[in-house]
């Protein structure tokens, strides 16, 4: 769960009034905390009549004053509820503005989607990936999550910026990048300058030309050879790599799922590139240099010896 989402779940509990000590401690670090115990506060120093007996109270008062104090005391009244009812209202304004205000972005099969962040930052959607991130105080939060592949030019000198994934995180303060995260696979691959990347809970720093991946099992550093991500051209390119992370990739851009008719396949490896534009051909140019076949049912690909 992000840090905001565990933000959100604390002041809930807290306005119901179920929030621990502990719990309190750690809203209180929160930035928004002052703003929300002066509210609060006010709100709780207001009151309104007693009900016990109200309308014989009522009578026995409004012959008692002077008709033009009367009105005056009425309207106090309801002038307070109203003032009650409007900063109840602004408070559920502000709390989805600031927890509900997220801007989302999903592509298609594919698809590549260009994307400019509101600083400045570009991002490029691969296939059937999802990029969601929170506007409120964006130029001090610059945090994005995303499901799938995305590469990152960020804009410099404005500070931290983060993305989250399934696995893990990568905080930069500008530079250009590239984050994949599908079903059980992670990678995360450094085009330029600096980053540091946390996935299954081990952090790495990456320099350009470094990547990191992992299967869900092991996690091993590799070396990047190109400038930007192939799979942003007319192909997707690739060097020694398990056969399963290729078809990962491929399901990723095809929007497909694969199976093995045979575990022994899974061992290969396959050096090459398929089209991104076509799934048929995609299909041949990694499945035949591996002697193997395929089969089609609908989005499942069933993969099979020739």
């Amino acid at each position: 769960m992000s840090d905001q989402s565990k933000n959100e779940n604390l002041y809930l509990k807290w306005l119901d009034d179920t929030l621990s000590d502990k719990e309190l401690d750690v809203l209180k670090k929160s930035e928004d905390f002052t703003v929300f115990d002066q509210i609060i506060n006010e709100t709780d120093s207001w009151s309104l009549p007693a009900p016990k007996n109200s309308y014989q109270d009522f009578q026995r008062k409004i012959k008692k004053q002077d008709p033009k104090k009367g009105k005056i005391i009425r309207l106090f009244s309801f002038i307070k509820v109203a003032a009650s009812i409007l900063l109840l209202i602004g408070i559920t304004y502000f709390m989805q503005y600031r927890f509900f205000d997220t801007t989302q972005y999903s592509s298609l099969n594919q698809e590549i989607k260009n994307i400019v962040l509101p600083d400045g930052s570009k991002v490029i959607l691969n296939s059937n990936s999802t990029l969601e991130f929170n506007n409120y105080n964006w130029n001090k939060n610059r945090a994005v999550a995303i499901e799938g592949q995305a590469y990152f030019d960020i804009q410099k000198n404005k500070g931290d910026f983060k993305v989250t994934f399934k696995n893990g995180t990568v905080k930069v303060l500008g530079t250009q990048f590239d984050v994949f995260s599908h079903q059980k696979f992670t990678a995360v691959n450094c085009y330029e300058g600096k980053i540091q990347t946390a996935i299954n809970k081990s952090e790495y720093t990456l320099t350009a030309n470094m990547g990191i991946k992992s299967n869900g099992n092991t996690i091993e550093e590799t070396i990047i050879k190109s400038t930007t991500p192939t799979w942003m051209s007319n192909f997707t390119s690739f060097n020694n790599v398990p056969l399963q992370e290729v078809l990962n990739s491929l399901s990723l851009k095809y929007g497909i799922t694969y199976q093995f008719e045979n575990k022994e396949s899974i061992q290969k490896v396959f050096t090459g590139k398929f089209v991104n534009n076509d799934l048929d051909l995609a299909l041949e140019m990694i499945l035949s240099p591996l002697s193997l076949n395929y089969n089609k049912t609908d989005s499942v690909i069933y993969i099979t010896y020739k």
